[in-house]
């Protein structure tokens, strides 16, 4: 993932957050999550490989696929 991609879980549980200012209106999350849960979505590959290898790279100890 480059840096200017970005996932959005379905549930990121953080400790602590750091916010900053992102480029859209909304507030984006600087704390790496402890876990995230991602909701079984029609593509399982994507859930089960590409964000799992994805959140592994980024240091997430827990990602769990709830279908």
């Amino acid at each position: 993932m480059s840096d200017k991609q970005s996932r959005r879980p379905d549930i990121a549980i953080i400790q602590r957050p750091q916010f900053y200012p992102d480029e859209r209106p909304r507030m984006g999350i600087k704390t790496r999550p402890f876990m995230i849960v991602e909701i079984a979505s029609s593509n399982w590959s994507t859930d089960l490989i590409d964000k799992q290898e994805e959140y592994l790279a980024l240091g997430v100890p827990e990602y769990w696929i709830i279908d």
